[in-house]
């Protein structure tokens, strides 16, 4: 049975007034802030991801690590110039062991944004030689973006070249691409292929959605945790937002994609004004 949060009281303490274009850091402190721990734990594997989540937070997100959680953020994100900087300001060194993958995770993003996937993949293959045999989807959707910037400069020979060679023989060995494969080949059917059915696929935040995700996979094989601590922040903050509000989310927290986890805390801080002081009682939710 679903349950709804009750109003809270009405007291001046039970709200908090943000401004507009304040932080959210006061918001995000009250909502992962920490609860008496029950006598009885569950074991891991019986929790939920809330809660999981909670226990993590629960122990990195006193005032003193806001300047950690937001370095964590820059280092994966690839970021730089803006982590030294950072660091610089708040004198805290570098987190050295994933310092070491940071330049070559920025120069990686920075060419797939600017169209360049062709050195993108390159550079990948320099620096990371095991990361396409264990990325081969991603392999795939770089060469068919590669593909899509030839059609974009109206290179159809080109075009029709490299397609043959980089990824037909993909296709033709995992029938799952075929599809998508065949929308991108669509294009070359339309003189202005940004206004055909398929435009979509031209679309410029499609770069920035390919970075990111190359990015996440080289964190993963690395070993790293592949998400800032920010986003699943975020993403607790649009869960707890949308059950005050008695609107179930389309999706659940831990399989929401990058792009619906912007939208809707776009949507989210542009509109919160108060919010109660506790929401504690929302973490059991996924269990009833």
């Amino acid at each position: 049975m679903k349950r709804r949060m009750s109003p809270p009281p009405d007291s001046s303490s039970s709200h908090m007034d943000y401004p507009p274009g304040h932080p959210p850091f006061k918001l995000l402190r009250e909502l992962v802030k920490p609860r008496e721990k029950p006598t009885a734990p569950k074991k891991e594997a019986e929790m939920g991801w809330l809660q999981k989540q909670r226990q993590i937070y629960d122990n990195k997100i006193p005032d003193e690590y806001q300047e950690e959680l937001v370095l964590d953020y820059m280092i994966k994100a690839g970021y730089l110039d803006a982590a030294e900087s950072f660091c610089q300001e708040i004198g805290r060194p570098f987190n050295v062991k994933m310092y070491e993958s940071l330049p070559e995770r920025m120069k990686i993003r920075s060419l797939i944004a600017n169209a360049k996937i062709g050195e993108a993949i390159d550079t990948i293959r320099g620096t990371i030689p095991e990361f396409f045999e264990e990325n081969s989807q991603i392999y795939f959707m770089m060469r068919l973006q590669e593909l899509t910037e030839l059609i974009r400069e109206r290179k159809t020979q080109e075009a029709m070249d490299f397609a043959q060679e980089h990824i037909i023989p993909i296709a033709e060995s995992n029938e799952s691409c075929i599809p998508t494969m065949e929308e991108t080949f669509a294009l070359l059917a339309y003189d202005n292929p940004e206004k055909s059915p398929f435009g979509y696929l031209m679309d410029k935040k499609k770069l920035q959605s390919l970075a990111y995700n190359v990015n996440t996979a080289i964190l993963r094989l690395k070993n790293f945790e592949d998400k800032p601590i920010m986003e699943n922040i975020i993403k607790l903050v649009i869960f707890f937002a949308a059950q005050m509000d008695d609107k179930p989310l389309v999706e659940e927290p831990e399989i929401m994609n990058k792009n619906d986890t912007l939208r809707l805390a776009s949507l989210l801080f542009n509109t919160i004004q108060k919010v109660p002081a506790d929401c504690s009682t929302l973490l059991d939710k996924k269990n009833q």
